[in-house]
This record gives structure tokens, C-alpha cells and sequence, in this order.
């Protein structure tokens, strides 16, 4: 059996109004604060086709970045792959040149 209590108070239009208000600003809240956090975790490998567009890159200067140990690609049964940290490492040190 439900033991909450409920009790009728004599509150005034714009009191019940500022309550409402809250309620519903408080609520919000709690929806911005769930919609603000990431869906889904990025994947911890890219492939070449996303990290030129990341860069802003040609292929061809993804090649040379590879090439120049610059930017070290991975190899998973063929295909060439980049880590992702790697790569934000790139974008974030002063030795990038494009």
C-alpha cells in the first residue's frame, strides 16, 4: 500500500505558477543534461578516407604523412586503418604542415 501523504494548501495563482515553472525548468534540465552526453563512443580506428577529411588532406598527403612516419597507418587484413589517437596527437602538435 502507497503511504504518501497528500495535503490541499491554499496557494496563490502565481505561486502555483512560479511552481509549475520550476518543476518544468527542473525537468528540462535533466533533458539537456541526457541529450549533452555522447550516443555512442567514437571508434577507436579510422579509416584512410576519414582521417583525410579529419585532416583536410589529400591522399596524397596522407601518403607522405605515412611515408614520413608523420602519421603511422595499420594494416587489419588488407585494408589500411589510422588510431584515432594518433591522429587527434597530429592535430593537436605544431608539426602538422598539410
Amino acid at each position: 500500500m502507497n503511504t504518501q501523504a497528500f495535503q490541499m494548501i491554499n496557494i496563490t495563482v502565481p505561486q502555483l505558477t512560479e511552481l509549475i515553472a520550476n518543476c518544468i525548468k527542473a525537468e528540462l534540465q535533466k533533458v539537456v543534461n541526457f541529450t549533452m552526453q555522447p550516443t555512442k563512443p567514437e571508434p577507436e580506428i579510422l579509416t584512410r578516407e576519414e582521417v583525410k577529411d579529419l585532416l583536410k588532406i589529400s591522399f596524397t598527403s596522407l601518403w607522405k604523412y605515412n611515408k614520413q612516419k608523420t602519421l603511422e597507418a595499420k594494416k587489419i587484413n588488407g585494408k589500411v586503418f589510422y588510431l584515432r589517437q594518433d591522429v587527434m596527437n597530429l592535430l593537436n602538435s605544431n608539426s602538422a604542415v598539410a
